[in-house]
């Protein structure tokens, strides 16, 4: 297909597509462009002159006052934006649910709606509490990224009600060496199980948690403060929690 390239300084012809991500890195490309001097990089644009790629290449170039090329595809957009950042770092999982929410999604919404209101969690941290599944190594986002990520009502409220006890033990556990992400998961499904005292889990966190050891694997974390929480238990109130987590991923729990 061949492609006519344009060039302008009028940077007003250009429009912001509804659903695109947040403009973020325009720094990083003045910067590039001070250094190396300016390359030619089209942006493209559909033909309502939206932004399908390129709106922080835009922003840098006007902040240089120098001109920007840009290309024309007609009948394309913001699923055309997210197609081609996909195998891309441009975009981060975020940036695929702040979109896909900004197009009337309500799983979507209500995520971001939970997401902006506990700031002090990851995004990922997050979507571990929500969904009941403690982050290890990876986790998959090809759903936030596709459109088809189910947050349910129920999922949100569940993780509205762990926040509430989580909230207590998390200056403690950010302290313990290992994967931050792992140990604020782990004990978001600890806290989650129904047979488990939360008061006793609280009040072991805040006062053993220089006892306990790296998080580096999910069992490894959960079997290490079952010694601690057993501790001195009648035997009808002892819960081993990597028993159970083998048995909650071997009856559809999903490892994260």
């Amino acid at each position: 297909m061949d492609i006519q390239v344009f060039e302008t300084k009028d940077y007003s012809i250009f429009k912001k597509l509804n659903g695109n991500r947040d403009i973020k890195s325009v720094n990083k490309i003045v910067s590039s462009v001070k250094k190396v001097g300016y390359i030619p990089s089209p942006i493209c644009v559909n033909e309502k002159m939206e932004i399908v790629d390129g709106q922080n290449r835009l922003e840098a170039f006007k902040a240089l006052n120098i001109p920007v090329h840009y290309y024309v595809v007609e009948n394309i957009g913001i699923e055309e934006a997210r197609q081609m950042n996909i195998g891309r770092r441009d975009w981060t999982p975020l940036d695929y649910v702040k979109s896909y929410a900004a197009e009337g999604n309500p799983d979507y919404i209500r995520f971001l709606q939970f997401i902006n209101k506990y700031e002090r969690y990851t995004f990922q941290e997050l979507y571990g509490i929500c969904k009941d599944i403690i982050i290890s190594t990876g986790w998959a986002t090809h759903s936030l990224k596709d459109g088809t990520l189910e947050m349910t009502a129920e999922e949100i409220e569940r993780g509205e009600s762990i926040i509430e006890y989580l909230d207590e033990i998390r200056p403690a556990l950010t302290k313990v060496e290992g994967s931050k992400r792992m140990r604020i998961t782990g004990f978001a499904w600890m806290l989650g199980r129904p047979n488990a005292n939360k008061k006793r889990i609280i009040k072991i966190v805040n006062e053993k948690y220089p006892l306990f050891v790296p998080a580096v694997t999910p069992e490894l974390m959960l079997k290490d403060f079952s010694d601690h929480y057993n501790k001195k238990l009648a035997t009808s109130s002892v819960i081993w929690f990597d028993v159970e987590y083998r048995l909650y991923l071997k009856n559809g729990g999903k490892r994260g």
